[in-house]
């Protein structure tokens, strides 16, 4: 991506916003070059701005604005290593989520969640927010998004040593990714790694 221009174009939106006092422009233009700067390693930077940004959205209850500013917090803490300040952006984003009663959202918060608490290594909340999106995604017919989730709630499992659970599912992923190559290409070496770690963590090997 060409973040430099992204950079220019959101700076200048910003700057138009603020010269016509239009506030929820300015809000939404600092709001995107947040991301450009997390994703370009200028964390402090973002995460300072997205704060701002993130301000105002909740004081208009513009909650998918909002939405977008924690999810590049969540990034940006997780970047920096600052694991208690992503899980309380995730939180934060997930109380945020059910307030509006997206059942979306709510998942899609539950993952980010999950992820940072996988990052910590605390493994059994990571278990429970996956498992809480992975209900949510399957009673709305996600089936992209639900696999994915069997795909993190498999290997999460084996660690836990819950085999008896990880082994399954990680087969009933495996047959639903190699059935379907493209659309689960990203998924096809991650299963197959689980899986093998799974018998190696037991010593069964071929």
């Amino acid at each position: 991506q060409d973040f430099k221009t992204a950079e220019q174009y959101y700076n200048q939106a910003i700057q138009l916003a603020r010269a016509n006092k239009g506030r929820l422009g300015e809000a939404k233009g600092m709001a995107n070059l947040a991301g450009v700067y997390i994703s370009t390693l200028r964390v402090d930077d973002g995460l300072v701005m997205a704060q701002q940004a993130l301000t105002f959205f909740e004081q208009g209850n513009y909650l998918t604005s909002a939405f977008s500013c924690l999810t590049h917090m969540v990034r940006g803490y997780r970047r920096k290593g600052d694991y208690a300040a992503a899980v309380k952006a995730a939180n934060q984003k997930l109380d945020l989520a059910r307030k509006d009663g997206s059942g979306p959202s709510i998942a899609g918060a539950d993952v980010e969640l999950g992820a940072v608490l996988l990052d910590q290594e605390n493994l059994p909340a990571a278990q429970k927010q996956y498992a809480e999106s992975l209900s949510l995604y399957e009673s709305l017919n996600n089936k992209l998004l639900a696999t994915y989730n069997k795909v993190n709630l498999g290997n999460i499992l084996w660690r836990l040593g819950h085999y008896d659970q990880a082994e399954p599912l990680l087969e009933e992923t495996w047959k639903t990714v190699s059935d379907a190559k493209d659309k689960y290409q990203q998924l096809v070496p991650t299963v197959r790694l689980y899986q093998a770690q799974l018998r190696l963590s037991q010593r069964r090997f071929p």
